[in-house]
């Protein structure tokens, strides 16, 4: 143990406990980060010299925090390595006082660090500060374990490695403080919940949160020993017990529509997990963790080709990734319409609420389109968050930020027993803070009796009904595919054939669907009621500020001229397919990942931040 740590604790201790126990507002950054996102993150410092940090929140059990050292590697791309101004921050141990590095055993090299991350690290305590935030005082956490992340990176399904541009702080775990193996004996460590509710900072080892969404500007919300009731819709359900990791069921995923007519050939469609779900669990579940610092929804290959299907996107199987095809005019009616991706959860028989009833979170497309930025593509580029696993060891399903932007989460680790719950987030008009705590023994709910629909009026623009049902209508102009008939990036130079203006597809409040025999297009009521000349300027005066409302409300940049762009692979060439070298659809994700010889193979060490 180093010289001075147990005076420090005890000092510590006793400011902690000046504070007086009650929910406590977690700081959020005013800068935004991700090439996948763009994400909130939080901001802390770290040490005795106060180093400050943007950095996600986490889940469970040891933070990982950057080392300078990751900026030597090519792979890196730290915001504080590159120079670009967001300012995410790395952590010197070497200026600060109250670091302490722990057992040279307790590391890693070129191993699984946490889920898809590979790199080195070793396992080091010091001072976490969380700001204080809403009149709250500084609150701070001694001996916070962490391992600090010298070498890290996240590998494509082709090879390409890209490294973490911020740490993770994880929110907590069964305990307040672990044992692990030092230079001479061993020392405890602290994980933030647990050693707040310790010190009376507060009443409960817990936290509630929803991560918000940057492009629809929700700001993000976490309150350690409480929660904000307005983060909430309908009601929290109680999930597994006993465990720090988020586990979940899902037992279907769908699509439906909140309000209007559909831009789908469909008002709803279920089955969309495409039986991709395990033979052994009641009802063929899809069991999955909930993991804040994952950006993706991570589901299995057919299950994101099942939901793809019936989207405007197409597949890179170098990347991995879906991306929107901008240039369709049903992009812009999907993802400014009340249409949503549904996630249906096997509810809990424990929960004393819900008595195991299923319940749905619902995930508007307006958060599914998301951002690819540099390193990944040359050019912003616009994409749907679903994609497999690429760690083929594992393997394991999680449902990230992208799925978190609509889903609100409480955790009461309360010892062996705390269970967990979700619940339905908010849209951009949620209501005012209502901040609630959680007692040891309490129950996350909800009092409010604001609808989902409610939250998100004048954000989106409802499909004006039709006698007939609207429908994508595509051809692939011979374009290579995938089983599902998702056409595969590079693979031909055909391109999807933007459906004609027909009763299919109706007028929207929205970007209206162009008529294909006039260079204008005139609703039915322009006809009768004004003169064509004075309609067709009417429309497009409509239409133009319907379209720049709704890209300012989201803040994102499609990218120019559709997909048609040349994507980084490992390399330097292009990153689309060609004819010669596609694999069949069912080895497209992460089954024939390239080597670098600079890596050795990746072979998992622990789970979920505990070292073994």
């Amino acid at each position: 143990m180093a010289p001075g740590t147990t005076s420090t604790w005890l000092l510590l201790s006793v400011a902690l406990t000046a504070y007086g126990a009650g929910p406590r507002r977690a700081a959020w950054s005013d800068k935004t980060h991700g090439p996948d996102g763009p994400w909130h993150a939080l901001r802390v410092t770290f040490g005795s010299d106060k180093q400050a940090m943007d950095v996600y929140p986490g889940g469970a059990w040891g933070s990982y925090f950057l080392s300078p050292q990751i900026c030597k590697l090519p792979e890196s791309f730290s915001s504080a390595c590159v120079g670009n101004g967001r300012g995410g921050g790395l952590y010197n141990a070497n200026t600060s006082t109250t670091a302490h590095t722990l057992s040279p055993e307790a590391t890693l090299v070129d191993r699984s660090l946490y889920e898809e991350i590979y790199g080195d690290a070793h396992l080091v305590y010091d001072t976490l500060t969380l700001p204080g935030d809403g009149g709250d005082p500084d609150v701070q956490v001694a001996r916070l374990e962490t391992w600090l992340i010298t070498a890290a990176y996240r590998s494509l399904p082709n090879g390409t490695r890209y490294g973490n541009e911020l740490g993770v702080l994880s929110l907590g775990g069964l305990v307040a403080q672990e044992s692990k193996p030092d230079v001479v004996g061993s020392a405890n460590v602290s994980l933030v919940a647990g050693t707040l509710q310790q010190n009376k900072v507060t009443s409960s080892s817990s936290f509630g949160m929803h991560i918000g969404s940057v492009a629809m500007g929700i700001p993000g919300s976490l309150y350690f020993g409480g929660y904000d009731q307005s983060r909430i819709v309908g009601t929290p359900h109680m999930m597994s017990e006993g465990t720090a990791n988020l586990w979940a069921d899902v037992v279907d995923i769908g699509i439906g529509v909140a309000s209007g007519n559909s831009p789908f050939p469909f008002t709803s469609k279920r089955g969309l997990l495409a039986n991709a779900g395990d033979s052994s669990l009641p009802r063929n579940a899809l069991r999955l963790v909930v993991e804040p610092w994952e950006p993706y929804m991570i589901l299995p290959q057919k299950a994101c080709d099942a939901i793809a299907a019936n989207l405007p996107v197409k597949y890179d199987r170098n990347l991995g990734f879906y991306f929107w095809n901008t240039t369709d005019e049903d992009y812009e009616r999907i993802i400014s319409s009340p249409s949503y991706l549904s996630f249906t959860f096997a509810g809990n028989p424990h929960d004393p609420v819900s008595k195991g009833d299923d319940f749905v979170i619902k995930v508007p497309f307006s958060l599914l389109s998301l951002t690819l930025t540099p390193p990944l593509v040359d050019v912003p580029t616009q994409y749907l968050p679903c994609r497999a696993p690429v760690n083929t060891v594992k393997n394991e399903p999680r449902l990230g930020r992208a799925f978190l932007q609509a889903a609100f989460i409480g955790v009461s680790y309360g010892g062996s027993n705390g269970p967990w719950f979700m619940a339905q987030a908010p849209g951009p008009n949620f209501s005012p803070p209502a901040v609630e705590e959680v007692l040891s023994s309490a129950l996350f709910s909800n009092n409010s009796a604001t609808t989902w629909e409610d939250t998100w009026k004048g954000n989106w623009f409802e499909i004006s009904p039709s006698p007939t049902t609207p429908g994508l209508n595509k051809t692939n102009n011979g374009m290579t595919t995938t089983s599902s008939g998702i056409p595969v990036v590079g693979t031909n130079t055909g391109t999807n054939t933007p459906p004609t203006a027909t009763p299919e597809h109706p007028e929207a409040k929205g970007p209206p669907p162009a008529d294909p025999s006039s260079e204008g297009h005139l609703t039915t009521g322009a006809k009768a009621g004004v003169a064509v000349g004075a309609a067709l300027a009417a429309v497009g005066a409509i239409a133009a500020a319907a379209i720049l409302f709704w890209r300012r409300r989201r803040h994102t940049l499609a990218a120019p001229g559709g997909l048609e762009m040349e994507l980084k692979s490992a390399g330097g060439g292009s990153g689309f397919a060609t004819n010669d070298d596609l694999l069949p659809p069912e080895l497209w994700a992460g089954s024939r990942p390239a080597e670098l010889p600079q890596y050795r193979e990746p072979v998992e060490m622990h789970v979920h931040g505990q070292f073994v």
